[in-house]
Order: C-alpha cells, then structure tokens, then sequence
C-alpha cells in the first residue's frame, strides 16, 4: 500500500509533546510494521482549525491529485493532526475519498469497510473540534486579561518597540527615532492649520515612511497616548485602560486630532487639485460678483496665460493677483511699540494665567475625588445586587471616560509650559519679515500661512487685494504707535481685549512655519 505521511502540530501544541519528530518516528515505524511503502510527506507547522491556512496541506492535496492512482492512504498520528473542525474535516474527506485515497490514524485506527466505524470517526473528529474550541476558549481569555491589566499583545505600532518586563507582561517602549515623527504629526494636525496630506508629505521629504491609510489609521490609534484599547468580549463594553507603557503624546492633542479627522475641516483651504502656480485658489473671492473664484491656464500663440477668475468669468491675471497679494502682506508690519507692548502685556497674561491654572488644578482634584466616589458608589451597589451588570457598565464606561479626561487635562496642566512663551521670540521675528517667508516658502507651506493669518477669504478687484477678516492679534501688532497709545496706559492683558487662549492663537503663523521647518 502506497501512503503519504501528514504531520502536524501548532506552536501551542509542540509544548505538549506533539512534536513532528515524535510523529514521524510513530508514523514510519508503524509503516514498517505493516509493510506500507512510504512515497512522500509533509510537515506543517499551522493550526487545525481549517485547511486553508495550511500551506503543506495544499502540498499534499496536489500532489495525491495529480498522483491518485498510485496513492492508497494519508496517514496521521491522531484524527486531531488531521483536522480539529468537524464539518470541514468530512468534507475533505469526501474530497480525498472522490479521488480514491482514503485516510487514517495509526494511534485511533478505524476499519472503514465497517458502518459503524463512522460512529467512532466522529467522536474523534469531535474530541478535537472540541480541544480547539477550549483552547481558543483559553487563548481569547488570556488575552482579554492581559489587555485589562494594561499588557500590549499585539506587534507594536510605528514608533513603539515590543518589550517584557520583568513579570513577563507584554508591553512598549519607545523608539525615539520614529517616535518624533508620531509626535510632531500630532501636534502638527492638532492645530487646524495643516491638513494631514501635507503633514504627511513635509515629514517623507526627512525619511518618514508609511502609506497615506496608515498614517491616518495610525492617528486614531489611542496607544499613542499610553492608553490600552480592549475591544467588547462576551458582552463586556469595549474599554480603555491605561497602560504599562509611555505616551508618545498627551490625550488633550489626541481628541483634538480626532475631532479634526471627524470631520471638522483645518483652517486652511483643500484645493480640489493641487496647482504649485495658484497658492492662493479657493482663497478669494470675486469683487465684482462676489462669488469664489478659482485659477486655470489658457494657451495662446506663443505661450500659456493663467488667471485666476469666478464662474462669471471675471478675470484676473495671475501675475496681478500675486502682486496684490504681496504688497496686502507687505502692510502687515510690526510697529515699533508693538513689541514692546507685547512683552508688557505677556508678563500680566503669564501672572494671570498661572493663576488660573492652579484654580483649575485644585478644581480638577476635586472633580475626580466625586468621580472615583461614584464609580466606588457603582460598585458596591453591584456587589448588593441594587443594580444588574448592564446598568453598572453603562455607569462605569461613564465616570471612567470622565475620569480620563479629567485626568488628561491634569496632566495637561501639571506639565504645560506657559502657552504663550513658546513661540514667542521666533514668531515676533516670522512676522517681522513674512513677505520673504512667503515667498521662499513651497505651496503647501504658503497655504498654510494664509489660513493662518487671515479668518476669512480674500476679495479681489483688477486693482486691489483687500481682507474680510484679519488674525486679531496680527491686527494688534500692525497698529501704530499712535494707536497703542491707549493700550499702553493699561498693560494689563484684560485691557488690551487679549486673553491667554487669543494671544496663542495670534502666534499660529510662527507656530505653522517652525512646525513645518521653517
């Protein structure tokens, strides 16, 4: 009899002693008992919940197809190397019995030409659907566990390294190198200001690579923030833990960042298609008819000719509207006074603002003191039995969110900078000069400039480039000496019109061009 030896096992499994030495040792030794003429084999290394994911099996398959009529037997070590689901194990069978070759096992022997067997092939094909369903059982439930407690069991994310600690638990840790890319990604989207597209392409030009999908599957991942996500299991509500390693970035930027990519659009303006010769198309709108205007090229004899125009066909030319535009940005100057106004009114704001957040630190303190009472409160009425175990997941899911964010916005707190310090000596110097900056800069850089500085959208005419709506602390900034004059009197931040949060705000155009390398 011509047979071909199967051997199999999962990595689980060779634990146990079902190596697939100690197999084939049984297999050929049976076979030379019996006198059966061995003509190939196959060693797999895979599991047995189906035939799909076995690529020696597929092996074996064609290699009985195409030899079928001088193949008798497949021969296993147990009716488990050969299948552990039951309903696909028959149809192989059935398969394997069409082209004439049946198959055994040399520790639960079967004489097929009597009915009855089929009654002891099923309890064994049952025994071994059943131990894999027990160990999926165990497998799902450890790490269900491991992910409550915080382990990361997955491969890491881009940025993160796998690691174990010293309990053995599964966690992260941080390469640097790649991190400061996650992290600047972050913050970069976070602001309104760029779009991802042109975050994404501005960090490849310094040798981040990853696919545009990835990138922004990777901005919703909630690892980042040194957070575990446990999906649902058995009714359980999907959860967020903290976990055992550390954060790339904080979850203040992270909800910032999804709210962006859920559909609140950045500041700037997504031209249908990108055009490096029209940085100002979808800005502007048309003087005459007060509709949006957009840019196109037409060729003439002897060269092309671009305008930017409405769908009125009012038109301008390109190099009209550039000019307007330039000479809008030249007016943008800091006046004298205002730099040291500015220095003025920033000591008052930083006095008032650490102020505010000592307040606000004490306040937080006591709100997750409530919280932590109330999830308390929750679980001792589940342990009385005052309340079922649906009502108590809504309740905890509940005071834990807000116990996250109150504990985020903590963090925040304790290790902010003041807001303002940041950008302020490079920004002053940015917008000293931004006529030279905004033509240096590339297209996707000077987009982000103008939607940085102007709220609203450009009007033009054939003779001039005037704003709707100007950043209010540029506004500030561009005023005379004369016209600061008042403000000098009272330097305090409440009198100039300025809170902390606006004089921030101010800065984005520095803080968009230091973001993007400038």
């Amino acid at each position: 009899m011509n047979v071909i030896l199967y051997y199999r096992v999962s990595t689980d499994e060779q634990a146990k002693g079902f190596s697939l030495d100690y197999q084939e040792e049984v297999l050929r030794r049976f076979c030379e008992i019996k006198g059966y003429n061995v003509i190939n084999s196959y060693r797999e290394d895979e599991s047995g919940k189906n035939f799909e994911g076995r690529p020696e099996w597929h092996k074996l398959q064609k290699f009985a197809k195409e030899n079928k009529k001088s193949v008798d037997l497949v021969l296993v070590h147990k009716w488990d190397r050969f299948a552990r689901n039951i309903l696909e194990a028959y149809v192989m069978l059935d398969i394997l019995d069409g082209w004439g070759i049946g198959v055994n096992a040399v520790e639960q022997w079967l004489d097929m030409t009597i009915h009855e067997s089929k009654i002891m092939l099923s309890i064994y094909l049952s025994q071994g659907e059943v131990e894999r369903l027990k160990i999926s059982a165990r497998v799902k439930d450890g790490n269900y566990k491991a992910l409550s407690s915080g382990c990361f069991i997955n491969k890491a994310p881009y940025g993160y390294a796998n690691i174990k600690l010293e309990e053995k638990k599964q966690t992260l840790e941080i390469v640097e190198d790649k991190a400061k890319f996650i992290r600047e990604a972050f913050q970069r989207v976070s602001t309104g200001v760029e779009s991802g597209e042109s975050v994404l392409k501005d960090m490849r030009k310094r040798g981040f690579k990853m696919s545009d999908s990835n990138f922004f599957r990777m901005l919703r991942k909630v690892v980042y923030t040194g957070k575990i996500l446990v999906p649902e299991y058995k009714k359980i509500p999907m959860k967020i833990v903290d976990g055992y390693h550390d954060a790339i970035t904080d979850l203040i930027t992270f909800d910032k960042v999804q709210k962006i990519l859920d559909g609140k659009r950045w500041n700037g303006i997504v031209p249908s298609h990108k055009n490096d010769l029209f940085p100002l198309r979808n800005f502007l709108i048309c003087d005459c008819c007060g509709g949006n205007m957009t840019a196109s090229s037409s060729q003439g004899r002897t060269k092309k000719y671009h305008y930017y125009h409405c769908h009125n066909n009012h038109r301008i030319s390109l190099e009209t509207v550039h000019q307007m535009f330039e000479n809008l940005l030249s007016e943008i100057t800091i006046s004298n006074g205002a730099k040291e106004l500015y220095s003025e009114i920033l000591k008052n704001s930083i006095k008032k603002y650490s102020s505010e957040r000592n307040t606000r630190t004490k306040s937080i303190e006591a709100e997750m003191n409530k919280t932590t009472q109330l999830i308390d409160n929750a679980d001792e009425r589940l342990l009385n039995k005052d309340i079922g175990i649906e009502t108590y997941n809504r309740m905890n899911d509940k005071y834990q969110s807000q116990l996250r964010s109150l504990k985020a916005e903590q963090s925040e707190l304790k290790t902010e900078k003041n807001p303002i310090e940041q950008y302020v000596d490079g920004g002053l110097a940015l917008l000293s000069n931004l006529i030279t900056i905004y033509n240096k800069s590339d297209y996707e850089r000077k987009r982000a400039l103008i939607g940085s500085i102007f709220s609203g959208k450009l009007v033009v005419s054939k003779t001039e480039c005037r704003t709707t709506e100007t950043n209010k602390v540029i506004e500030l900034f561009t005023r005379n000496d004369g016209q600061l004059e008042g403000i000098k009197k009272g330097t305090n931040s409440e009198n100039s019109g300025l809170s902390p949060s606006v004089l921030k705000a101010g800065l984005e155009p520095a803080r968009t061009l230091l973001f993007t390398g400038f």
